[in-house]
């Protein structure tokens, strides 16, 4: 990943959407003492698929910005670049596949001599677990935790709904690793908070993933693109107090209504030092996808600042770019 270095530019581009259909892009600029301005909000006429992917391809090089963050994957599952001849999943001998479903069995094994040390008190301890409210404070480990306010998935008693995630298995045809990280780390909270299971072309159309590997061939070497997603910004503001549970309650999506997207903005605002322009925070508030791109530069922010989660070596980092931020 290109280190974050003298970075005072990013941009957000929500572009998961098929052709003709609504993209925005969105920059924060450091214009100093670490403040964050709202400099240029772009939403193209979507009339056509060609003015959205001229927009894609000037607007970077007009705006002088060189980091820019999606929200469509930017690496491929590893059966797609195998070379091997596949001896299928079970005897699967690329490495990072084995790591990942090493690492899956261990932590079902786990669960499983928990079940083992006692039935009954497991299943008062599962129940306990399934009564928690989807906006319960105890999906949030104290801050002093290995992942700093967010439980990992496989801490502890895995839930109904993550051990069922794991049993399905890892399709190497169709996951990516970083898909096996991301359900160890936030797993539980995704579903629980937003009712979203991470998947990372399951929520992706095929005309998107194809449209941006073509635009990014022609764009210049200079410009660096990252992938992110705008649940895990989330939860990771949450963890980090920029915004509160409360904040979220009246929506299970991230398209919320006017009042929920204002109260999101203004805390963003007043937490990380980033300033929006009012005709700026009004087309946010209204545009679905403007709020996005916003978002998205959001975790460019902590890509200048270098405060990024590390992804492990087995997730390809430098293929996917994932950024998951630290605030």
């Amino acid at each position: 990943m290109h280190p974050s270095n003298n970075i005072q530019r990013v941009a957000g581009m929500s572009i998961k959407s098929g052709r003709g259909d609504d993209v925005a892009f969105s920059l924060l600029e450091n214009l100093g003492n670490n403040r964050w301005f709202l400099t240029n909000l772009l939403k193209p006429s979507n009339e056509d698929g060609e003015n959205i992917d001229r927009a894609f391809l000037e607007w970077p090089k007009k705006m002088n910005v060189n980091h820019l963050i999606l929200d469509v994957p930017l690496s491929r599952p590893p059966c797609h670049s195998c070379l091997l001849k596949c001896p299928g999943i079970a005897l699967c001998p690329v490495e990072e596949v084995l790591t990942v479903k090493d690492q899956s069995l261990k932590i079902l094994k786990s669960d499983q001599d928990l079940l083992l040390q006692g039935r009954k008190s497991y299943e008062e301890r599962r129940v306990d677990n399934n009564q928690l409210s989807s906006l319960d404070m105890d999906f949030f480990a104290p801050k002093n935790s290995k992942v700093m306010g967010i439980k990992q998935s496989n801490e502890a008693l895995l839930s109904k709904s993550y051990k069922r995630r794991l049993k399905k298995d890892f399709l190497p045809y169709w996951n990516r690793p970083l898909d096996f990280w991301v359900w160890q780390n936030y797993y539980d909270p995704l579903l629980n908070i937003f009712k979203f299971s991470y998947d990372s072309f399951g929520q992706t159309s095929f005309i998107s993933y194809s449209r941006l590997n073509f635009l990014r061939k022609h764009l210049g070497e200079d410009i660096f693109l990252y992938e992110s997603n705008i649940y895990i910004i989330f939860l990771e503001m949450l963890r980090s107090n920029v915004i509160n549970l409360s904040d979220l309650e009246s929506t299970t999506d991230y398209i919320v209504g006017p009042e929920s997207k204002l109260n999101l903005i203004k805390k963003i605002e007043d937490q990380m030092g980033i300033f929006v322009y009012d005709q700026d925070l009004d087309m946010i508030i209204k545009d679905a996808k403007s709020f996005q791109s916003f978002i998205l530069s959001c975790a460019g922010v902590a890509l200048a600042k270098g405060t990024i989660r590390i992804l492990p070596k087995w997730c390809s980092p430098n293929q996917s770019k994932f950024i998951a931020p630290l605030y």
